[in-house]
């Protein structure tokens, strides 16, 4: 009877432990990865971008390098290309192609003219293809293609990484 009781006693540790063992191993129990990667923003006078470095975590990676690039440069020789109260509706990346959703204020609460829209596309663009999986980028607000931010740029197209607009050092 004994034997019997300290049996059932160490097959529950046992499936304890494995079971702790399990859930260590799960993502729910670890703290996020953290990536360093390009935020591109443009100068003072908005003729180029500049890549500013920042880590990130990678749990929701792409929201969180679009939140990140939201809250503007840590460089003061740097402007935002991100319009106040801007928010990532959805992101869906298929065969290279990341189509990402804004919110209305992309548009809304856009400064204008052809050089800050430039300015803002591909701040975006040029930040999101970076990473290996998104080749263009398709932005769209409140999930549908607009024909343009501010009146000077076709975006019923896709936007791939746009190297003439980024400062060489």
């Amino acid at each position: 009877m004994e034997v019997n009781r300290l049996s059932k006693t160490a097959a529950v540790f046992f499936l304890i432990i494995i079971t702790a063992i399990s859930f260590a191993g799960c993502s729910w129990f670890r703290e996020p990865v953290e990536q360093e990667i390009k935020l591109y923003f443009p100068d003072q006078e908005a003729q180029f971008l500049i890549p500013e470095n920042r880590i990130v975590k990678t749990d929701e990676l792409y929201y969180n390098v679009l939140s990140e690039l939201f809250s503007g440069p840590e460089d003061e020789n740097l402007s935002v290309s991100i319009p106040p109260g801007v928010e990532v509706e959805e992101i869906n990346i298929q065969g290279g192609r990341a189509e990402v959703s804004f919110s209305r204020e992309l548009i809304d609460n856009h400064w204008g003219g052809s050089t800050g829209e430039r300015m803002t596309v591909y701040s975006i663009v040029n930040t999101l293809t970076q990473f290996d999986e998104i080749d263009t980028v398709q932005i769209l607000i409140e999930g549908q293609v607009v024909e343009t931010l501010a009146g000077h740029m076709d975006l019923t197209i896709s936007f791939g990484f746009l190297e003439d607009i980024v400062q060489k050092d």
